[in-house]
């Protein structure tokens, strides 16, 4: 991956609907080139997809918390997050917790029923999100 290539990803990720011709403009390269190297990247899995980025707000999702969970159960637990629908995010972390979930839901009497449905797997603790500073900040 050479500069060129990083400024097509930094480009992609700003605007995914960049035509190959602006792409191509904004870098230096005809259209058939740049398009070529986009295909690669493609298919090297540096790209694994596009997608819509939804505001949360606009579609009623205005609360957003990271629950932090220590648990003996951990396949049990992935598989009750996959089935939720207001998990974002799933990491397993190291340190005192195993895990970190995103979740972002309608009301607080949401968060809290995903809780209550998280008391079964073990100890947890709840960060509620004030405010955001920096959201999709993927740096290279």
């Amino acid at each position: 991956m050479d500069d060129t290539d990083v400024k097509i990803l930094k480009m992609l990720q700003e605007n995914a609907r960049y035509s190959m011709t602006e792409l191509g403009k904004q870098v230096g390269l005809t259209q058939p080139a740049v398009t070529g190297r986009v295909r690669k990247l493609e298919e090297q899995g540096t790209i694994s997809g596009y997608k819509a980025q939804l505001n949360p707000t606009k579609i009623g999702k205005t609360v957003k918390a990271f629950v932090m969970v220590q648990t003996q159960h951990c396949k049990a637990f992935s598989e009750h997050c996959a089935n939720e629908p207001d998990v974002v995010d799933l990491h397993r972390i190291s340190g005192e917790f195993n895990y970190l979930v995103k979740v972002m839901t309608e009301s607080i009497e949401k968060l809290e029923a995903f809780t209550a449905s998280c008391n079964k797997f073990g100890y947890f603790q709840v960060m509620v999100v004030l405010s955001s500073r920096i959201e999709h900040n993927h740096n290279f």
